[in-house]
């Protein structure tokens, strides 16, 4: 397996030790960083330059990748003819899908994430070109959910032979209820003491509308003091929105009531912490039913979500969820009370939806089926 990345994605620096710790351990396993060169190097081209940043603004598009487009393309081109792989697997449609479709390997799979398709092709002519572009190119379409695909097929006309859908699920042996006394050390650790803990493992951005959320504390407060919102930075450092939240939190007065994890968690350190919380929350403007969802309610804490077409395939209001419109920070705050109020709705919710995860997101059954769409497509190639 070759992994092939950008010098800069996620922090990356081309030193593959510190940028994936864990790949590197695995045999059989090769990282690819692409370089920026000296073009991405010139402090001019950067995307953070304000003449850059608006001439970007003005134009719908990236002037620096446009620039990088050429070479980044015949970088790619030449390492996979040195690699020769059997398959190209490209995931986010919007991103390295495209560049995947630019190197014009064969056979080529693209995944579809959600907001690659959902949200991305809204933002621009450019944007939608590319994703467009892409999803023509591949011969393969997956995605994880059977709602993107019906999405993907009608929106931008793409075969329905072509888009398969494929539940990624979760790993069961790490996302399950148990962990005690880790648990018992993360909410001392945490100083979360014996109140409800409602947990958004959502990132600190905008389009999860964290807004709302916080918003939605000072009425819970009132009622229920010990409550405590914890939240996730993610992957990249600090941003605008998380200072803005913050500020906020403090304006409100609930700054003592937040905890904000700063570092990127490891799979079984987010089982820890669903194990500790009583509620997620997760109120995104669209979605792909993500895997957070799936590994909060393996875990046992219960799912409150926004009414969105794509969570409907596995939960219902007041069955096994409570659903909730996400701009609406007072029935966020109605919605948490209840929780609070009705604890028994815990384990009763639980038993529905450990059976349903185990039934239709076992990351080990579900990657059979990957397995196979990779020896068919070998095969063709052969």
């Amino acid at each position: 397996m070759h992994v092939i990345y950008f010098e800069g994605d996620i922090n990356a620096t081309k030193d593959a030790t510190s940028d994936f710790p864990e790949l590197v351990k695995l045999p059989n396993v090769y990282l690819h960083c692409i370089g920026t060169g000296s073009l991405m190097s010139n402090a001019w081209l950067s995307n953070q330059n304000p003449t850059v940043k608006r001439l970007n603004r003005v134009m719908g598009k990236s002037i620096t990748e446009q620039i990088m487009t050429l070479p980044r393309t015949i970088a790619i081109r030449m390492l996979l003819q040195n690699i020769k792989p059997d398959i190209l697997h490209a995931h986010t449609v919007d991103y390295f899908g495209y560049w995947g479709a630019k190197s014009h390997y064969r056979p080529f799979i693209v995944t579809a994430w959600g907001s690659d398709v959902l949200v991305t092709p809204k933002k621009s002519p450019e944007a939608k070109r590319r994703v467009q572009y892409t999803l023509n190119k591949a011969n393969v379409i997956t995605t994880i959910n059977g709602y993107i695909r019906d999405y993907i097929i009608r929106e931008f006309d793409i075969p329905a032979h072509k888009v398969l859908s494929f539940e990624w699920g979760i790993p069961l042996d790490i996302f399950h209820k148990g962990y005690e006394a880790e648990s018992t050390n993360l909410k001392r650790e945490l100083e979360l003491g014996d109140g409800f803990v409602l947990l958004s493992p959502r990132y600190i951005r905008d389009h999860y509308r964290i807004e709302n959320i916080i918003k939605s504390m000072p009425l819970i407060l009132q009622k229920h003091p010990n409550t405590i919102l914890m939240l996730l930075r993610g992957l990249v450092a600090g941003n605008d929105y998380e200072t803005k939240m913050v500020k906020l939190a403090e304006e409100l007065d609930i700054i003592n009531n937040l905890r904000i994890i700063k570092r990127e968690l490891t799979p079984h350190e987010m089982a820890v912490l669903y194990n500790i919380s009583d509620a997620c929350i997760s109120i995104p403007l669209t979605d792909g039913f993500g895997f957070s969802n799936q590994e909060a309610m393996a875990c046992g804490a219960i799912p409150i979500v926004a009414n969105l077409e794509v969570y409907h395939q596995y939960l219902t209001d007041n069955f096994n969820a409570l659903y909730v419109d996400g701009g609406n920070a007072n029935e966020i705050t109605a919605k948490v009370i209840y929780c609070i109020e009705h604890p028994e709705i815990k384990d009763k919710f639980y038993e529905i939806n450990r059976r349903i995860i185990g039934k239709y997101c076992d990351w080990e059954k579900n990657m059979d089926n990957m397995e196979d769409l990779y020896s068919k497509l070998a095969r063709s190639k052969r």
